[in-house]
């Protein structure tokens, strides 16, 4: 069952106007100075809020998690008047991000997460609670600065990544809730946004229209769960006793409507968290869900690779060509984010021929 929050600006956060000028250095994105930051990834799921939040100058509020299996009381950082959605928002965009991720959000603000206000879209980074003072500090400069983090107070850590989507469709629920479309994707990812706008406009809206709540991503089909209990994917039996996953979307990258969203946080309290987040919540929860599926591979790639001509439609009316790959990933290097982001974008493409396929990078 949804939570029914009454958004009240007076509440929202608007911190006091601060001289960012005398801590300049402290938000310059130098790589170097986040590389000797140790966060502690290890899966905790108890010992929340190591920084206590009264030391935060932001007002909070507390929120459930509420899976059969699982119950967590977490705390969130509210979002200023500026930060929640505007009423005619198309998209709303969440890039899962460690809380010392500095760099990473940088380059993403300056390539393919620029100028998205003026689309109508919004991109929050979700971000853990940091452990470490001095992420902590840095924190701070930057939700004021930027305004498109979402601080909530469970750690980070890769096992605890099916939370932090949980409260990044929570947050969109309450506070984005007009938006048309929901993407998830992950911060070693690269969107073409104008591509996506075009094809969600010329071909996956009308699939929407037939199937309201829908999700858009690479399907993977037949997949099994692993009971290695050392494995990083590891799904327990009592979590998920059958042998076979449901079809899922590929978790680097999936499109969701607003009402299937709706519809999949409406059921968690039916099923059992699991902490593979892709399985969860567009397989398991999208099926209960009856939420329609669609295999966007073309769309949507595993990897980063780019061939010299790629797969393309031709807009009858104008002849333009627009490539079918509008996201890839794997960029694990942050400082490649924006060549890799330039490269998509101007990809050429022709009518698709596997004689001329080769890879770009």
């Amino acid at each position: 069952m949804l939570l029914n929050i009454e958004i009240s600006h007076s509440k929202a956060l608007t911190p006091e106007k601060t001289d960012l000028k005398q801590k300049e250095e402290k938000l310059e994105i130098d790589q170097k100075d986040y590389e000797t930051i140790d966060i502690d990834t290890e899966p905790i799921t108890e010992n929340f809020g190591v920084i206590a939040y009264e030391e935060f100058p932001f007002p909070t509020d507390n929120l459930f998690i509420s899976f059969k299996n699982l119950k967590i009381n977490y705390t969130i950082i509210l979002p200023t008047p500026n930060g929640i959605c505007p009423l005619k928002t198309k998209m709303f965009v969440f890039v899962p991000s460690r809380a010392d991720g500095f760099y990473t959000r940088h380059m993403i603000r300056n390539s393919w997460g620029a100028n998205l206000a003026e689309r109508s879209i919004v991109l929050k980074f979700i971000v853990g609670w940091p452990q470490e003072q001095k992420v902590f500090e840095l924190m701070q400069e930057e939700l004021i600065k930027f305004d498109d983090l979402v601080v909530y107070d469970i750690d980070d850590s890769y096992r605890n990544l099916y939370l932090k989507v949980y409260v990044a469709l929570q947050w969109q629920q309450i506070f984005c809730s007009t938006a048309q479309y929901i993407l998830k994707t992950d911060d070693d990812t690269i969107v073409d946004f104008d591509r996506l706008l075009w094809w969600i406009d010329n071909d996956f809206g009308d699939r929407v229209s037939k199937y309201p709540a829908a999700v858009f991503g690479g399907m993977i089909k037949r997949s099994s769960p692993i009971r290695n209990a050392n494995h990083r994917w590891y799904v327990s039996p009592i979590d998920f006793p059958h042998p076979i996953f449901p079809h899922y979307t590929d978790g680097p990258t999936y499109l969701l409507t607003s009402k299937a969203v709706q519809a999949i946080m409406n059921l968690t309290e039916s099923v059992r968290a699991f902490p593979i987040e892709d399985v969860l919540y567009t397989g398991v929860l999208a099926n209960l869900a009856n939420v329609k599926k669609f295999s966007i591979w073309g769309h949507f790639r595993s990897g980063k690779h780019l061939n010299l001509h790629e797969k393309c439609k031709v807009e009858k009316k104008t002849g333009k060509r627009i490539p079918y790959v509008t996201a890839i990933n794997g960029i694990s290097d942050a400082s490649g984010i924006k060549i890799a982001y330039e490269r998509l974008h101007s990809v050429e493409c022709t009518p698709w021929s596997s004689s001329k396929q080769m890879k770009r990078f």
